[in-house]
């Protein structure tokens, strides 16, 4: 049993999952978010809680068995519609599920992301002045939080891509964590894509040491047109020549995708989609992927992965898209 923070009142457990129900409802102001985001950072317990709640909550989620009783939706909107234009059999089970899933997938990880961020994007390209003066430009669907002290300005890329442009004379250093590793500018203009089994350092100008978090060792240098990345374990690894005038091109709307794997290549381009993407589908056997794209043409640039790999995909509304093995769907 979880024990509360002290006194009488609702135990860890308890409050993390009241946390969950709140940002799962939608119902919820920036206020409330800022407490969660509090409650969050105040006690490791919490969040190990919280994502307890979370997971468990999206396991319910995909159980349809568990929505089969008739019940009154507990919101109107998106989700309902969604599940009458998919439902067949039983339509009032297969809404339920749906929309709890829609919930469980989209809207409680973003939120969570939100609690936990400072500066978060969308779908669409963000430039945020840090208290230095130095501009972070967040990728779509990307979040940092930002945490200037006496002894160190630190940004945390919590998901996605960002760019910086640092601005210098100030004598605290600036690094980006990310995963299981830091990047240090030293005089420099780089960028950092972070997904949740690797992370890339890509260097425009200047240098920039990239260092594991758990490590004593002083890392790896990189110069302009540089490259590294690192996995979970921290080990920085040097990456191939990139070419200055390309990193990050995102920026400038366009998306350069250099032999990726189709399911990253979608996800690359998901990234600048208004509505969420789904894959049912095994891409294990489909080829690398290269070529730009515009990041404001994002659909026609899932169309033509789709083709190129045989796949379909199914539009629902608000711009769900299923990717399924078969087309047409």
């Amino acid at each position: 049993m979880n024990k509360n923070d002290g006194g009488n009142g609702p135990s860890i457990d308890e409050q993390a999952r009241d946390w969950v129900l709140r940002l799962d409802s939608g119902d919820i102001e920036r206020s409330d978010l800022e407490a969660c985001k509090a409650w969050l950072a105040s006690d490791a317990r919490h969040r190990a809680a919280f994502e307890r709640r979370r997971v468990l909550w999206q396991d319910l989620s995909m159980r349809p068995e568990i929505f089969s009783s008739p019940r009154a939706p507990r919101r109107s909107g998106r989700p309902r519609r969604i599940g009458r234009w998919l439902a067949a059999r039983p339509r009032r089970t297969a809404g339920a599920a749906i929309a709890a899933s829609l919930a469980a997938f989209f809207m409680i990880p973003q939120a969570m992301f939100w609690a936990a961020a400072d500066y978060s994007s969308s779908a669409e390209i963000l430039n945020v002045k840090l208290p230095d003066g130095s501009i972070a430009t967040l990728d779509g669907a990307s979040a940092i939080s930002v945490d200037f002290g006496d002894g160190e300005r630190r940004i945390s890329l919590l998901r996605g891509n960002a760019f910086f442009d640092v601005r210098h004379g100030d004598p605290r250093p600036f690094r980006v964590a990310a995963g299981a590793g830091v990047t240090e500018d030293i005089g420099t203009r780089f960028e950092v894509r972070h997904a949740p089994d690797r992370t890339a350092v890509n260097v425009a100008q200047g240098a920039v040491r990239v260092s594991a978090t758990a490590a004593s060792a002083s890392g790896l240098r990189l110069n302009a047109g540089e490259s590294a990345n690192y996995e979970g374990n921290g080990h920085v690894v040097k990456g191939r020549a990139v070419i200055a005038a390309d990193v990050a091109a995102w920026r400038t709307g366009e998306l350069l995708i250099d032999g990726a794997s189709m399911g990253d290549a979608i996800a690359a381009v998901s990234r600048y989609r208004k509505g969420p993407t789904w894959v049912w589908a095994d891409l294990s056997g489909t080829a690398s992927v290269s070529g730009a794209f515009r990041t404001d043409r994002a659909d026609d640039a899932l169309k033509a992965l789709v083709s190129e790999a045989g796949l379909g995909i199914r539009w629902l509304p608000g711009g769900v898209a299923i990717i399924t093995a078969q087309r047409p769907f």
